[in-house]
């Protein structure tokens, strides 16, 4: 960026400019010594670098083309800029890592920065690993960050480069890909997932590289499906809007939160600096303690908020007669003495505006001490200090006697949010996990739901065929009673919440998974065995004589159903339109519908997918309970330990020799 000023007072113009010190360096008349070397160690320390420079002009050199102004330039200084990192990025990154999802770092800063970045949060591997990280130089060698030394050759292969990144965590700048692309050398981008960081990207680079990786196999994928890498992007600027569109998920964070949920910020939290997330356990157990360190943090600062805000708004509330009476006397002045009814109101008008004022002036103060940007609640619309707020500015409309717009700092949604399906209004990047539990349950909760439906639809086929050729179909009540059954049991099993921490293994993707459709066809052969099984028992038990009368009855079903309709007999009983419809109980339908009843059962119960994605079943107690209670059920149905509720669902109660049996075949249907 560059710019002419003209000095008034010295009546002359100098041309400043100011840059990436990279950039600078060949705008520069004459680099001072220790120019790189000074950049470097300041960007080895994790700081962002601009560089300075300026030169004197004639007074017509606002009219110089940018070029011109920007050449034979003066070497002026660094400017340095710090940048904290957020309290859990490290800790969300390695919950990240540890579920077996690569992290790769795109950023417009340069590479020693970035370098430096990484290794704080966890990018780059563990000390402990040994593995050096190695930066690629316009020379085509990778050479060492931390030392400057040469460490190997480039070679353009992508075999070359998949065994590099083994031995070492990689990095690339923007330079040397547009360097290798103009070469026609497209090896880094084919290779991009092995990237650890690549800096000084331009946003077409991180747009290409985003859309590059879209296309590479995921090796470490054995679940069917497409088998290809589906990148997620993380963005907060306008640079990031291309490659969020390009990503699979695109998560936009919004900025202006500050040093909200900075380390620095977050030492301070307790009482003695202390931090909860040093010790054992896993990322994602930090995060939580990580939260539970947010909200004490956040109760604090709403309790400071509150004393204070309360004891200035007592001070300025005395004040507020002092100011009646000074609006008033001025008014009274004006009048020349005479005070009616309007002066008083006038009065008591101009001194609540000026309270109000007041108010809005110590409210803007203590949010922006208190950093009322900060109330955020681990997933919650909002967090315990901006409620705090809201009160409180509740109370101080009611003492003024008028109702106020509240003064809290709203959030402007940038280019990033507009182009992401996602934003998160947190200053963090835990929504990132939140998101990929959410999406993993979301997967399998329509994975399982075809696969119920692929097993009622072949076991329901079979029985309405199966019972409509022997006499064995289900009357209405029965259908109310099993439907109603399984009704709770169904809508739990489709509203499953996610498992409270990360799954280094895959969930399947696909309904044609060859393990999905193994399972499907194994346990229509189980059902269908057992439904055919028990219609063979229930006939022998029936004997010929009862078959015989059955099928004679559902000939003559047609003739009575259409009689029945011709009289239109149905009394006011809800239940005697069901009960009108001719029906013989027999075994036959008994025995179909207890079978068939408690393969509906089984078919939610074995098919859900549970952990380590989503809740485990004993966890999902709404179809645990349910899924119990309708066991219970058919289990009570079966024994004929209630004959009345049988009787009440047209149900037989089955003979000795049969009921052991059937209840056998319950119980293996199920399991």
């Amino acid at each position: 960026m560059s710019a002419v000023v003209e000095l008034i007072n010295d009546h002359k113009k100098i041309c400043v400019v100011k840059g990436s010190p990279e950039t600078i360096l060949g705008m520069l008349k004459d680099a001072p010594e220790g120019y790189l070397s000074t950049y470097r160690t300041l960007a080895k320390r994790g700081m962002r670098v601009l560089s300075m420079a300026f030169k004197e002009g004639p007074h017509d050199c606002d009219k110089w083309p940018r070029a011109r102004v920007e050449s034979e330039l003066e070497f002026a200084g660094f400017i340095t800029f710090a940048c904290d990192l957020r309290n859990d990025t490290a800790t969300v990154l390695k919950a990240l890592t540890d579920a077996k999802m690569p992290c790769i770092m795109l950023t417009g800063d340069s590479a020693l920065t970035a370098a430096h970045v990484a290794n704080e949060i966890g990018i780059f591997s563990n000390k402990s690993e040994g593995k050096p990280k190695l930066m690629l130089t316009k020379d085509r060698v990778w050479q060492d960050v931390s030392t400057d030394e040469v460490y190997i050759p480039y070679t353009p292969s992508i075999h070359a480069v998949n065994q590099l990144a083994n031995k070492a965590d990689l990095v690339v700048g923007g330079d040397v890909l547009t360097q290798l692309e103009e070469e026609g050398d497209k090896t880094l981008y084919n290779t991009a997932h092995l990237i650890k960081v690549f800096a000084r990207v331009s946003p077409q680079q991180k747009e290409e590289v985003v859309r590059l990786v879209k296309k590479l196999p995921n090796e470490d994928h054995g679940s069917g499906g497409d088998n290809m890498l589906h990148p997620l992007m993380c963005g907060d600027g306008g640079n990031d809007v291309g490659a969020l569109k390009q990503a699979d998920v695109g998560v936009a964070l919004l900025s202006g939160f500050g040093d909200s949920n900075a380390a620095s910020s977050v030492k301070q939290a307790t009482p003695d600096g202390s931090q909860l997330l040093d010790g054992e356990g896993s990322a994602e157990d930090k995060l939580e303690e990580d939260q539970k360190l947010l909200a004490m943090r956040e109760r604090q600062l709403a309790k400071q908020y509150k004393t204070e805000f309360n004891a200035r708004r007592q001070v300025i509330m005395q004040n507020q007669q002092t100011w009646f009476q000074e609006e008033l006397n001025k008014l009274t002045d004006n009048n020349e003495g005479n005070v009616g009814f309007t002066t008083y109101f006038t009065a008591m008008k101009n001194s609540s505006a000026r309270l109000r004022a007041e108010l809005t002036k110590v409210q803007k103060e203590l949010q922006q001490k208190y950093g009322t940007n900060a109330a955020w609640g681990g997933g919650r619309s909002k967090g315990i200090m901006a409620s705090m707020i809201e009160n409180a500015q509740k109370q101080v409309e009611d003492d003024a006697s008028q109702q106020q717009e509240g003064m809290k700092p709203v959030v402007q949604l940038g280019d990033a949010s507009v182009a992401a399906p996602f934003t998160s209004r947190a200053p963090s990047i835990r929504s990132v996990v939140q998101i990929i539990r959410q999406g993993r349950c979301t997967l399998l909760l329509n994975v399982q739901m075809m696969q119920i439906m692929m097993l009622d639809s072949m076991v329901s086929a079979y029985t309405l065929a199966a019972g409509t050729v022997e006499g064995g179909n289900a009357t209405e009540l029965q259908l109310i009673f099993s439907g109603l059954l399984t009704m709770v049991a169904s809508i739990a099993f489709s509203y499953a919440k996610p498992a409270d921490r990360l799954s280094d293994v895959l969930p399947i993707r696909s309904v044609f998974h060859p393990a999905i459709f193994l399972s499907v066809m194994a346990q229509v052969a189980v059902h269908l065995y057992v439904l055919v099984k028990a219609m063979d028992l229930a006939k022998t038990a029936m004997g010929d004589a009862a078959l015989e009368q059955l099928y004679e009855f559902e000939r003559n079903r047609d003739e009575k159903l259409n009689k029945m309709m011709d009289e239109s007999g149905f009394g006011d009983d809800i239940f005697s339109m069901f009960k009108s419809v001719p029906y013989q109980p027999n075994l036959l339908n008994t025995v179909m519908f207890l079978v068939k009843s408690s393969q509906q059962v089984a078919v939610l119960v074995v098919n859900y997918k549970g952990r380590p994605w989503m809740q485990g079943y004993l966890e999902n107690r709404a179809l645990f309970l349910s899924a119990f209670l309708c066991g219970a059920g058919l289990f009570i149905l079966a024994s004929g330990i209630i004959p009345p509720l049988n009787h009440f669902l047209e149900l037989m109660v089955l003979p000795d020799d049969l009921r052991n049996r059937v209840l056998g075949m319950l119980l293996a249907s199920t399991v």
